[in-house]
């Protein structure tokens, strides 16, 4: 600009009057991602998708925000993915809703409620493409719409997921959504679908919840009423069968999670105690 800026001045102070040719001086600058780079992208790896039929305007609202934020992600051969700065803060500014999100373990309400379907739809796409997390985590409670051990849970500022392109090829991420339906496609280069993935998710134990009875003179001797329903915790393992022309050449552990159980409390119904002592005093 001051190149321009300086041979403007040379011309208006020094040239005749009239039409004026100036050579602009620029910079050439390569493109960071070619056409040839992009060219090897020729085939869907995988694709996942999960249902969110039943979820509440404000929810699917949030589901499809988060989704379009992420469809068109390009990710080049090492460059890592973060769900949170793909998708940037869950606020009422950036037009997230209400919707029902997890605090304490517990369902309450929160912006960007849903945002978590999100990324447990992408977390299993890039399972069956054959990328592994190297930031994820699972949900205090079992999710609904995936199996356990198979959803990854974020929160802004906290909790992240992210994974890294090990390829030797560009990875294009696609979003898109039908019936209620949240798809995630992953694309790259036709050499790496020889190879298929089978995830398997592996319950190796089941916690029965504890029970906590309080004492109710309010309630009739004897009768119950319950308070919480208590929920199974499990441990669960992730597996990945690895397949080249339908025989399995590896199996690895993705991951070993533990889902907390809930406890269950009940009242129960007890006659008031009598002070013997104050009635023989009186």
């Amino acid at each position: 600009k001051e190149k321009l800026k300086k041979y403007i001045q040379e011309k208006v102070n020094n040239g005749p009057w009239g039409d004026m040719v100036i050579q602009i001086p620029v910079e050439m600058i390569a493109a960071g991602v070619t056409a040839d780079a992009l060219s090897c992208i020729d085939t869907m790896l995988a694709s996942f998708h999960t249902s969110f039929a039943a979820s509440s305007p404000g929810r699917a609202h949030n589901i499809q925000l988060a989704a379009e934020k992420i469809c068109g992600t390009l990710l080049m051969p090492g460059e890592i993915f973060s769900f949170n700065e793909c998708v940037g803060p869950r606020t009422k500014e950036r037009g997230f809703r209400e919707g029902p999100v997890i605090i304490d373990n517990k369902i309450g309400s929160g912006l960007g409620g849903g945002v978590c379907q999100v990324s447990s739809t992408l977390y299993n796409a890039i399972l069956k493409a054959g990328i592994k997390p190297i930031e994820r985590r699972c949900h205090s409670v079992p999710s609904k719409y995936v199996g356990l051990g198979l959803d990854a849970t974020v929160d802004w500022g906290n909790i992240d997921f992210k994974f890294q392109n090990t390829f030797d090829y560009p990875i294009w991420i696609e979003s898109d959504i039908q019936n209620f339906k949240l798809y995630f496609n992953i694309y790259s280069h036709s050499s790496l679908a020889k190879r298929e993935y089978a995830i398997k998710n592996h319950i190796y134990k089941t916690i029965p919840p504890k029970t906590r009875v309080l004492e109710d003179t309010g309630l009739p001797p004897d009768k119950i009423s319950v308070v919480q329903s208590g929920q199974n915790g499990y441990r669960v393992k992730v597996i990945r069968d690895v397949y080249e022309q339908g025989r399995l050449v590896d199996s690895e552990v993705i991951s070993d999670d533990y889902y907390a159980s809930k406890e269950r409390i009940i009242k129960k119904g007890v006659s008031p105690k009598t002070n013997y002592h104050s009635i023989a005093s009186n």
